[in-house]
């Protein structure tokens, strides 16, 4: 949430909210939109709506704060049934963080347990990295030689010249 809000903020007459057979309506009573319903909108799979003062805001931030109270701190707002767009009070409850991802990967929901939506290479190759790293090598296999060698080239270069220094030094 962008800010932390007080419970008047539902009771003040500029927004109100509705909860009536699982349909969540917020109102508004501005002069502009006089009992208009707010227009909510998908932003990363989670339902938002804009608020006069308030920014974009998750609504099921909204309903959960209303209907179970205060959210402790490192709490979060989950979904029990995983559907991110069921916002009814029964499908809401505070979770830590660290449950609210246990409770995500064993419902299958995580960025984990699907690998086409993990953080792919530039090519967009990310199920079989193994395989993509050794066709990279083998595709660049002499540049990676030429490498090596020049490598091999500046160590034996220094060595020699450890060994003649030393070798004079030690003569004396």
């Amino acid at each position: 949430m962008k800010r932390l809000f007080a419970d008047k903020w539902f009771v003040q007459p500029y927004y109100s909210i509705e909860y009536k057979d699982g349909k969540i309506t917020i109102r508004s009573s501005s002069k502009h939109k006089k009992g208009g319903e707010i227009t909510q909108y998908d932003r990363q799979g989670y339902l938002y709506c804009k608020l006069t003062g308030m920014g974009a805001m998750a609504i099921h931030d909204i309903v959960a704060f209303r209907y179970l109270g205060f959210k402790p701190s490192g709490f979060t707002v989950n979904h029990k049934d995983g559907n991110k767009h069921n916002n009814r009070i029964e499908n809401l409850e505070y979770l830590s963080i660290r449950d609210n991802i246990l409770h995500s990967i064993r419902m299958g929901l995580h960025v984990c347990c699907d690998p086409t939506r993990m953080p792919t290479y530039k090519d967009g190759r990310c199920k079989d990295k193994p395989a993509y790293k050794a066709a990279w090598y083998q595709s660049n296999k002499e540049r990676m030689a030429a490498l090596a060698h020049a490598r091999y080239l500046k160590n034996a270069d220094r060595l020699k010249a450890y060994a003649r220094a030393h070798y004079h030094a030690n003569k004396k």
